[in-house]
């Protein structure tokens, strides 16, 4: 499709309106021309000038109402303030749905496409339903945003917390693995060494380093077959390098 074909559709499909001297006047539903073109039949090109700068004028495209002033498509409060019953009557004229949003200014853009509004007014319902003040403009609009945009940092952040937990969890299963195989690998070797006194005649093995896995190790060796005791006591109580002694007793 061409741009002048574009240009035509885009404008058969809303529908324009001027806020003058108090009253709504409405073009008829379809028209494929301009606002200026629709002023200058009305009022000829010089008149049709001074609504461009003047007057607000607009469009509705469902749900929707685009509002602005001047060859600039520009927007203030105070247009709002004083456009606030004006609006409220062509919410009600076409019926627009409370999802609707009132849209001030628009961005020039590519011809036959809708430009993007410079600022959000206040959604159609609670245009109608409040007392309009042109100092809380968007307020309603600004804090939906901000309450989604505090929803995807706390979403963000809880994300970024399970993965803080996720990873301590490995690293702490991982490190209760290693710590597991040091104890069966360490437990192993004393075994040997207790099985090797055995053999040897001798009555006992005492040892510091890992003494809290003594208590693992008495049945590892009376499955061997062996009568054994676990004796433990601290070695240098009142300092502050004590160490845990055990004693394992091999009874024959």
């Amino acid at each position: 499709m061409n741009i002048a074909a574009r240009v035509t559709a885009f404008h058969e499909q809303r529908r324009m309106f001027v806020i003058l001297n108090d009253n709504i006047i409405v073009a008829p539903e379809k028209v494929d021309y301009s606002h200026q073109e629709w002023f200058t039949r009305l009022f000829g090109s010089v008149q049709a000038d001074i609504v461009i700068d003047a007057w607000v004028r607009g469009f509705v495209l469902q749900p929707h109402i685009y509002c602005y002033i001047g060859k600039n498509y520009s927007w203030q409060k105070s247009y709002g303030a004083t456009c606030q019953e004006r609006i409220r009557e062509i919410i009600r004229m076409f019926n627009l749905n409370r999802h609707g949003i009132v849209y001030g200014g628009m961005i020039p853009g590519p011809e036959g496409e809708l430009w993007v509004p410079a600022t959000a007014v206040d959604y159609c319902d609670r245009y109608l339903e409040k007392k309009y003040n042109p100092n809380e403009e968007q307020d309603d609009l600004n804090v939906s945003f901000a309450k989604k945009m505090r929803k995807l940092v706390d979403d963000q952040r809880i994300a970024a917390r399970q993965q803080d937990q996720l990873r301590i969890t490995v690293e702490k299963t991982k490190k209760q693995e290693e710590e597991e195989f040091l104890k069966v690998r360490k437990l192993q070797d004393i075994l040997n060494t207790v099985e090797g006194m055995a053999k040897e005649g001798k009555e006992s093995y005492c040892v510091a380093d890992h003494a809290q896995w003594f208590p693992d190790l008495v049945p590892m060796l009376k499955n061997e077959g062996l009568r054994v005791t676990l004796r433990t006591w601290i070695e240098n109580e009142d300092k502050a390098d004590e160490k845990k002694m055990c004693r394992i007793d091999i009874n024959w």
